[in-house]
């Protein structure tokens, strides 16, 4: 029996399918979300198509940018790339056309669930993994279980409050990037590895940007510790590949700043699973769909 899996992203989507817990083919796909829903849909039913010709696929599991209702698997929220996304339901969807029972989650929570039960060697009990990329996304797992909040759209930490927008916006590779084109554009810095090429050349502006970004993330992942104590804060996405370069200067400054019995308690670590976490997580949640699905999520 094989699991499909998908972390549908706004310009490329990751594909996994998993047999017995091991993975039989991953590779991307680009795919059209700017366009709208039905160039999304297209791209990702021709890859359940192929694919159930090839493996006996039982369930699917999908991972996706957005705010999601994980009961109906319909999308809540989006921003991005993403055209005519919000109220799209993969879970209807897939089911209509190809008669597979799917399962739909928020990509970060997928990140976070396949860390826990895929990912780091060592088993921890209770985890916070952030992700760092075009965006900053969160997700807080305790015993297994995804921490959803009242009305359970809890990890939202992107949205929070900075200066005059939010740290999302202001601290992820492309706020980051936004930030070097708006202060220093005599230096046309294009992406965030040429930030941190040149910042770990001792480059002055590249400095002062790199600074900036690790003062801010310092401050958020201070208050995640203070506020929930996890076990471990795994840091993803695209920044966690500068790994030491990144959080040693972080863990500098929480450990100035923060008490330190609570700063020596928690483990600050990148990611284990790389960009492949979400699709574990996914896994995850489609294996375990049903009613075991309900004690794990």
């Amino acid at each position: 029996m094989a699991s499909l899996t998908f972390d549908i992203g706004g310009t490329a989507s990751k594909v996994i399918v998993f047999e017995e817990g091991s993975e039989r083919t991953s590779y991307q796909i680009p795919t059209r979300a700017s366009l709208g829903i039905s160039y999304l849909k297209e791209d990702i039913f021709s890859e359940i198509e192929k694919n159930i010709k090839k493996y006996d696929v039982k369930n699917i599991g999908i991972s996706t940018a957005g705010i999601v209702d994980s009961n109906t698997g319909r999308i809540e929220e989006v921003g991005g790339a993403f055209k005519d996304y919000v109220g799209f339901s993969w879970t209807d969807e897939i089911k209509k056309v190809f008669d597979i029972d799917a399962v739909v989650e928020n990509d970060v929570k997928c990140a976070g669930l396949g860390e826990y039960y895929y990912g780091s060697n060592k088993k921890y009990e209770s985890m916070y993994v952030l992700t760092i990329g075009t965006g900053i996304g969160g997700c807080f797992i305790d015993q297994g279980k995804i921490y959803r909040g009242h009305f359970a759209t809890a990890g939202e930490i992107g949205y929070i409050p900075r200066e005059d927008s939010n740290i999302g916006a202001l601290a992820s590779t492309s706020g980051l990037i936004r930030r070097a084109n708006k202060l220093y554009p005599e230096k046309g810095f294009s992406d965030g590895k040429e930030i941190f090429d040149a910042y770990l050349a001792k480059d002055p502006e590249a400095t002062a940007l790199v600074n900036y970004l690790i003062q801010a993330i310092a401050e958020l992942i201070g208050s995640i510790i203070l506020i929930l104590e996890p076990e471990v804060i795994l840091v993803g996405g695209a920044i966690s590949a500068q790994e030491d370069a990144l959080l040693d200067p972080i863990k500098e400054i929480l450990k100035r700043e923060i008490p330190k019995k609570v700063y020596e308690n928690v483990n600050i670590k990148t990611t284990s699973l790389g960009n492949k976490a979400s699709c574990y997580g996914a896994y995850a949640l489609a294996q375990r769909k049903g009613a075991v699905a309900k004690v794990l999520i």
